[in-house]
C-alpha cells in the first residue's frame, strides 16, 4: 500500500515489463503527463509512473478516471521499500465496521 493525497492509499497489483511498458504508453498516449513511464498496474485500473524531474526521477499515481496524478513522497527506492505483501493478515476492522456478508455458497464446495 502506498499513499495518495492525504485520504486515501492504492497498491500495485503488477509491475510492468518493457513490452508492457510500450503497450500502456501507446493505449494512453496523449493522456499520461509527457514527462513519464508508466511502471505498474495499481489498484482500480489506475497505474505507477516514474516521472523525469530535472535532477532525478519521483513517483506518481495516475487515476485513469480523472486522469489526475497524484505525487507519491519519496524516491523510487522508498516507494519499493513501502510496499509489503497484501493479505488477510493485513485488514484490521473495528467492530461494527462490516454490517453483512454474504458468502456464495458454491464457495464452500
Amino acid at each position: 500500500m502506498f499513499p495518495i493525497g492525504t485520504d486515501n492509499d492504492s497498491g500495485v497489483t503488477e509491475f510492468l515489463g518493457t513490452e508492457e511498458i510500450l503497450e500502456c504508453q501507446r493505449r494512453f498516449d496523449g493522456r499520461l503527463p509527457e514527462v513519464c513511464l508508466p511502471v505498474a498496474h495499481a489498484k482500480g485500473g489506475n497505474l505507477v509512473l516514474l516521472v523525469a524531474l530535472a535532477d532525478r526521477w519521483s513517483v506518481a499515481f495516475w487515476d485513469h478516471e480523472t486522469e489526475d496524478t497524484w505525487p507519491i513522497p519519496g524516491t523510487f527506492d522508498d516507494f519499493l521499500d513501502m510496499l509489503k505483501p497484501f493479505g488477510p493478515g493485513n485488514v484490521s476492522l473495528k467492530p461494527g465496521q462490516v454490517k453483512s456478508v454474504w458468502v456464495d455458497p458454491d464457495l464452500l464446495r
